[in-house]
Parts: C-alpha cells; structure tokens; sequence
C-alpha cells in the first residue's frame, strides 16, 4: 500500500507527468508503479520518440534508461532520474538521481516527490521574487481603477518622503502590511530588510529593542490600535526626540502602523492617544475595500491565477481561465474579507476546477468549504438570518446591482443612527468616502435619522 504524495503548500494530490524512456522492451513494472501511484506516464522506446516527447515541454520528471541518456546531448533542463542496475556506472551532472529497474514503489515515489518539492520550492522562490518586483513597481497591485491608481499614487509619496511616519488605515484583508511594504520598497532603506512587529506584542522593553534593531530600515507596527498605552507613551515620546534629532550616520527607525480600527473613535473612548494619533498622520494612507473597485475583478482573477498555476502546482496551466458566469457571480459578493478573502476563494476554486475553466459550480464549492468557518458572506443572501449563512446561488437569487447598493447603504445608514457623525461613521463602515456616501443618499433619496 502506498500513500499519494501531496503539495505541502496546497494540500492537493501531486499528480507528476513522467516521461519514461527505454529500450523496445520498455519498463512495465516501473511505468506501472507509476500508474498506481496516480501519476501520468508517456512512455518512448526510441531516442527519436523520446525528443519528440521532450519537444512538447509538457513533462515534470523523465526516468530514462543510461544506455540511452548518452543520446540525449545537450541534456534538457528537465529533472532527470537514470535507469541503471549498476549503482557506480557515471551518470550526467544535471541528473538527480540513479534509480535501479527493479525499484520499489516506495522508492520510485519518495524520488518524485523530491522532485516535485524541488520545483514547488523554486516556483515559490520565483514568486517572491515577482512579488518584491511588483511591489518595487506598483504592479503587486492589480488592477487599474481609480481608487487604485490614488492608492499606487500615495503609496509612491510615501516611499518619497523617507523620514515621515506612515499611517495606513484599512478593513481587513485590505492589503496594508503589502502597501507598508511597497513603502519601504519602494523607497531608499528599501535594500534593508523590513522589521516587522504585531502592536499588541510591544509592551516598553520590547519596543526600544525593536526600535534599535530598526535603525537605518522601517519598523512595522501593525495594528497599532492594539499598542499598548504604555508602550504608546514610549512612541509618542520617541517621535518627540527625532524630530529635533540631527542628522546621524544611522538614522532612527522609519515608523509604519496599520489599522484596521478607527483610530478617532479609541481616542474618544480613552483606550489610544489623541497626541500619538496626531504624529502618526504625518502621512496617512487608505486602502480601498473591494467593494470600492469591483470593475479590477478580472485584473485580480488573472493575478491570484498566475499565482496558483506557477506556485501551486506544476500540473495546473498558466492560461487557466474563468467562465463569464463564474465572473458574474464573484461579482455578486460582498466580500466583507477584502482581497484577502478574494484570493482564498478563487485559489480553491482555481484547484477545484482541477485544470479545466474555473466555473460557477468551483466558486460555489469553494465558497461553501470557507462558510464552514464562517469567512464567506455573499451579497446576493439577503434573506439569510445571518451574515455567514450560505445558500443556493441561482440566477433568480441575483438582484440588480443599484437595489443591492441601496439595502446595504441603507443598513449602513440605520446602523449608525442617532449618531453625531453618523454619515462618517457609516462610511467607514462600509469601506468609502463621505463624499461619496453624500452623493449615492442624494442619487437613492436615502433618509438620515
């Protein structure tokens, strides 16, 4: 009995396709392990047939006889495992592997599942480096709209004005630790590696020994709502002294906080510092909630795609697509998590549709798999008795879009009653501008209570 090999990052069955090249005899008992162990196998007993498979590029791993490897000049970049009895005979640099015909299955799945790792792993490093690429020039953040084009337009300001503290305010999932990052990237302590701190963990001692550690790169406070008071009182104190500091060899830590809280409304109830407040808006950036820029879906779908076909899995294609239907109904949903919530719906869709068309049934499913812990909220549930309840989505269940705006304005609205600042608070409720807000109540003739 064996065990299928599975993506440590993924979770997904690893599926290799082998090509396995051999003598007329071929290798039955290899080829058929293989088989049993799920993997696709395209079998060449010719060194013609076996370039003709190699021509197609459409392999993981080839296990080819060592009589025939010496065939095979230059050898291709493919990861290659060599066919031979004799454990001593001379094999080529670029093979990872000798492998004997009469090889165990257990054998012959810990050396594919060594390769497949290996790709994974360095599929993943490409990533990272595409990712410190994109956010060196904007393009880590998809998409094209308005909203977007402001946010790559602060965001480059920020990275600018070197010396100034940075405040990012956002809803969850909303991208502020990558837009704090694009910051520092961006700008001239972006070759030094960035320090990175959750607030609540900062009590007094911690913070100027993270402040130390930080001098000459930008520290990371993220969710500076959850700073500690005492620990707000050493950073008001330490944006205090550096403002009359002169300039050294080592300059004192860039400072970066993010918020997913109103900051103003902590300040009104006694648990954060209206001085601290101040100082961190020496340079204040809002990130858009999804909702604000619907019309980037398919820039998003494209890029959370690319990611999966190259880090998730070497079996999947990079020109994997989605369905109009399936695009629709994505754009029927609130996303309360942001882009976050986004990319974690449409990956597991993108690996339910296990290499075909991302379809409405895929979304569906992978909605359904992240309701069980109540992430998916979509906005097309109306009736439903609570915000992580899921149904059936069908086409009758879809209401125009400018009746759905208009529920979701209005609860926002009767939510925030009675209050002194009750369209601003609504705003932020629901992610936008008051201006905007002031003019959607105007377009829908909403009533403030």
């Amino acid at each position: 009995m064996t065990t299928q090999l599975r993506n440590k990052v993924t979770g997904t069955p690893i599926r290799a396709r082998v090509l396995v090249v051999t003598g007329p005899q071929g290798a039955p008992e290899l080829s058929g392990a293989m088989l049993r162990l799920g993997h696709e196998v395209q079998e060449a007993d010719t060194l013609e047939g076996a370039l003709a498979a190699l021509a197609l590029g459409v392999h993981d791993v080839m296990f080819i006889d060592a009589v025939r490897i010496q065939g095979l000049q230059p050898m291709p970049a493919l990861p290659t495992i060599v066919i031979d009895n004799n454990p001593e005979s001379p094999v080529s640099p670029n093979c990872v592997g000798v492998l004997p015909s009469t090889a165990s299955a257990s054998t012959i799945a810990s050396l594919i599942g060594l390769v497949m790792d290996l790709q994974i792993t360095q599929a993943r490093c490409e990533n990272l480096a595409a990712l410190v690429t994109g956010i060196r020039d904007g393009s880590a953040f998809a998409g094209n709209s308005p909203v977007m084009r402001r946010l790559q337009g602060a965001i480059r300001r920020a990275a600018d004005n070197v010396s100034s503290t940075v405040l990012i305010e956002g809803e969850h999932g909303s991208g502020k630790s990558l837009a704090a990052r694009a910051i520092h990237c961006k700008g001239r302590r972006g070759t030094m590696p960035i320090v990175q701190c959750p607030a609540s963990t900062l009590d007094p001692e911690t913070f100027v020994r993270v402040l130390n550690e930080a001098r000459g790169t930008t520290l990371l406070i993220e969710e500076i709502s959850q700073l500690p008071l005492a620990t707000q009182q050493a950073l008001v104190r330490n944006l205090k002294e550096r403002a009359g500091m002169m300039p050294t060899d080592t300059p004192p830590a860039r400072i970066i906080a993010t918020t997913s809280a109103h900051l103003a409304d902590l300040v009104a109830r006694g648990t954060f510092r209206e001085d601290l407040l101040y100082r961190l808006h020496a340079f204040h950036v809002v990130m858009p909630s999804l909702r604000e820029h619907l019309e980037d879906m398919p820039s998003l779908v494209a890029s959370v795609v690319a990611q999966c076909a190259t880090g998730g899995s070497s079996t999947m294609s990079r020109g994997h697509t989605i369905t109009p239907a399936a695009m629709t109904m994505l754009g029927g949903m609130s996303w309360p998590g942001n882009v976050a919530q986004f990319e974690s719906v449409v990956s597991r869709a993108f690996f339910q549709a296990g290499g075909a068309l991302i379809d409405r049934e895929h979304v569906q499913q992978a909605m359904e798999s992240m309701s069980k812990s109540a992430v998916t909220t979509p906005a097309t549930h109306v009736g439903a008795t609570s915000p992580g309840v899921t149904g059936e989505v069908t086409e009758a269940s879809i209401r125009l879009f400018k009746d759905e705006e208009r529920r979701i304005l209005g609860s926002a609205l009767k939510a925030t009653s009675g209050r002194s600042n009750q369209v601003r608070r609504a705003a932020q409720l629901l992610g936008i501008g008051r201006a905007t807000l002031y003019r959607k109540i105007q377009q829908y003739n909403l009533p403030l209570h």
